[in-house]
């Protein structure tokens, strides 16, 4: 199968579409999402185009179905997928595994190199099973999960 590459014009992506999901599309020197004092932050000092996406609720609307907050998706194909949580780690890893399933699904044609990020409150568990399982669908070095701000260079 042929992989469809993103295609981008004028500093902005123009394929693939997520239609009203659009925070922002252009090539700003940071990509911040932030919630309930929680803070994502990502540094981009190379210039690369990027689209902020509201996928709870936006790019995807079913409740029955757990999604994480927010993705960013580069024009190199780096998709990091975040969650912006209060205290619940096993619910954030699960929302991040399944809006994972959910957009390797719909966007099976493009070949995105997937990141999950977890921002919560203190007290983070050393370890548990939803978080093992998060490690493994993204992989140990795709996986991070920070208390209450996470800033990392992309």
């Amino acid at each position: 199968m042929v992989r469809k590459t993103i295609k981008t014009e004028n500093n902005k992506i123009t394929e693939p579409s997520f239609g009203n999901a659009v925070l922002s599309n252009d090539n700003r020197s940071f990509f911040s999402f932030s919630e309930n004092k929680k803070t994502y932050t990502a540094e981009n000092s190379c210039g690369k185009i990027g689209i902020r996406l509201q996928i709870d609720g936006n790019l995807y609307t079913a409740t029955s179905t757990k999604k994480c907050d927010k993705g960013l998706l580069l024009d190199d194909g780096r998709f990091y997928l975040v969650e912006l949580k209060g205290v619940d780690i096993n619910t954030a890893c699960e929302q991040l595994i399944s809006t994972l399933t959910l957009l390797k699904n719909d966007y099976k044609d493009f070949d995105f190199n997937y990141y999950g990020r977890i921002v919560a409150k203190k007290g983070i568990p050393e370890s548990n099973t939803s978080r093992q399982r998060a490690m493994k669908n993204f992989g140990i070095d795709k996986f991070l999960l920070r208390e209450n701000s996470l800033t990392e260079e992309v």
